[in-house]
């Protein structure tokens, strides 16, 4: 038979074998971390501290440190693969040094652009 309650059942008077116990959360598993996008991935990577050998001595620096560097030095060897991407870098940032701002990218897509756009372009062609 089961125990009578010390208090009445009822709106926001649950009965005491079906309450949290203390210290115990409502929600054990909680709501999943949403993932990260590319950008806050790369950034994270890129902002990575790695150990690299210079010079007979270890250096603790940032991915991105190691990378730039690299990229020099396979320039200033002469690797025809690394001409392009020093060279594209380097022309962003004299962009960059004569706007005085990042420059912003743009990908247009004409396939993607939507119908209003088209048809403001051409006043004849209306969807």
């Amino acid at each position: 038979m089961p125990r009578e309650p010390d208090y009445e059942v009822g709106y926001k008077k649950p009965p005491e074998h079906t309450r949290f116990k203390k210290g115990q959360s409502g929600n054990p598993r909680a709501r999943p971390k949403a993932s990260k996008s590319l950008a806050a991935l790369l950034t994270e990577i890129l902002d990575e501290k790695v150990t690299i050998m210079e010079n007979g001595k270890r250096r603790r620096i940032a991915s991105r440190e190691v990378f730039v560097k690299q990229l020099v030095d396979r320039t200033v060897l002469g690797d025809p693969k690394a001409m392009p991407a020093f060279l594209r870098l380097m022309d962003d940032i004299d962009r960059e040094k004569k706007q005085g701002v990042r420059p912003v990218r743009v990908i247009l897509r004409p396939d993607l652009e939507p119908a209003w756009k088209k048809a403001k372009k051409d006043p004849g062609h209306m969807p």
